[in-house]
């Protein structure tokens, strides 16, 4: 970009603004994946594609290689199909058969891509296999070559191919950026490796790392600043957003992240069907996006990720661990004889009784009921926990939109913050 940016938008200006040119953009999986059986894109995305529909001076494709639509048609019906398992219990409690099977859930599946790919205006990127060079894929798959990874077993075919979609699409596209700009946008390290050498030539083409990227990406083009101008302060409102080891900075000064606690709690709690509970872990803060700029404030989208664990807790059986059932008289609140607990014997000293008889209790994360008494070791024996185990590793993502006032020396005053919304959980 930079002064060639210029040279487009003078290009315009002497007449041909009218006339619109084209940015394709190239999506891999990692893009779209969302976790859900029922969504084809991620909320993110499909909120993307919805906000840059309509441009005076830019007309925006939007591709999925082929490669990528049916794996997340895999990835949807193996979803899908974990319905399976409690709708035959459904069947079985009310004596009735629903006739849902694997052959209607695949066929909703596809039915639903096929439907959102038309609404949202995307097109399917075809690969030609004519155009392949497949004895080099065949040698980069042996010799572990981006797109392929070091390992004993070989992965990247998949990249292989979208990298190959994205290649032909750039080879038949006109080369020259005031006609059409290409971009390839994905998180995948190797892939990208293997593409950027052989784009190296061609002006109008580049890989982006997330669609954060690819909205400032977008933002400048259609702006009347230059990328040269928004690259040039991106650092100093990155560092005034947010600096490590720093408590000054804007994100601190705003309270921005206990304002997402407090106001977004619902969503830091979910979790998914299969789990029971979730804990959260580090708060990941991307540098900024640029947005817009209104004379001589800039606005800016800060994305912010928390990482999840979701869990599933195993319940614990207090006479499986102490050994009281067969061993304690209920009614006389005392032992009929010894039992052994945690290996040695089971004497009266080393009990003690709590019960409640107004309000549930808990003692040691086991619930106290009025109807029966519970017998507790001393303090200084342990008491087994339950047992959680992760079903899941996500992340919620948010968006905040601040903007700020940038003086001719490139110092920031007068910010402020616009909006914070919450995008997406999703669950790997």
């Amino acid at each position: 970009m930079g002064d060639k940016d210029e040279a487009t938008k003078a290009t315009w200006k002497r007449g041909l603004k009218a006339k619109k040119y084209v940015l394709k953009v190239v999506f891999d999986t990692s893009v779209l994946y969302t976790g859900s059986a029922s969504e084809f894109l991620s909320a993110a995305l499909k909120r993307t594609i919805i906000e840059n529909r309509e441009y005076d001076e830019l007309e925006i494709e939007w591709y999925i290689p082929e490669v990528v639509k049916n794996e997340r048609e895999y990835q949807m019906t193996r979803e899908a199909n974990g319905f399976l398992f409690p709708i035959g219990k459904l069947e079985r409690l009310i004596g009735h058969k629903l006739g849902i099977d694997k052959e209607i859930l695949s066929t909703r599946v596809r039915e639903t891509i096929d439907r959102q790919i038309t609404e949202l205006g995307l097109k399917v990127l075809p690969l030609d296999p004519n155009k392949v060079d497949w004895k080099k894929i065949v040698s980069d798959a042996a010799f572990r070559q981006p797109p392929f990874e070091n390992g004993e077993k070989e992965k990247g075919f998949r990249d292989a191919i979208i990298a190959e979609c994205f290649l032909q699409t750039v080879t038949s596209s006109p080369r020259t950026p005031i006609t059409c700009r290409i971009i390839l946008v994905s998180g995948d390290g190797p892939l990208k490796a293997s593409v950027v050498p052989k784009i190296s030539s061609r002006k109008n083409a580049k890989t982006l790392l997330s669609l954060d990227e690819l909205q400032d990406y977008i933002n400048t083009l259609v702006s009347k600043v230059t990328a040269k101008f928004v690259d040039s302060v991106r650092d100093v409102a990155a560092t005034f957003f947010f600096s490590p080891g720093s408590d000054k900075g804007f994100i601190d000064k705003e309270k921005i992240i206990d304002y997402i606690r407090t106001t977004h709690a619902d969503k830091l709690r979910e979790y998914p069907s299969n789990a029971d509970g979730r804990e959260n872990g580090k708060w990941i803060i991307w540098p900024p996006s640029f947005v817009k700029k209104e004379r001589q404030r800039i606005t800016w989208r800060s994305t912010i990720q928390v990482e999840a664990t979701a869990l599933k807790s195993s319940s614990v059986d207090p006479s499986t661990y102490l050994g009281l059932a067969s061993s304690l008289s209920v009614g006389g609140y005392g032992p009929t004889g010894p039992s052994p607990l945690f290996g040695k014997p089971l004497d009266i000293a080393d009990l003690t009784l709590y019960q409640s008889y107004q309000e549930p209790e808990t003692k040691m994360g086991i619930p106290i009921t009025s109807s029966l008494p519970y017998y507790f070791p001393e303090p200084g024996i342990q008491m087994p926990k339950a047992k959680k185990t992760i079903v899941a590793k996500g992340h919620s993502t948010f968006h905040v939109l601040w903007s700020v006032i940038i003086t001719s020396r490139k110092n920031l005053r007068n910010a402020k913050v616009d909006s914070t919304n919450f995008i997406e959980t999703v669950w790997e």
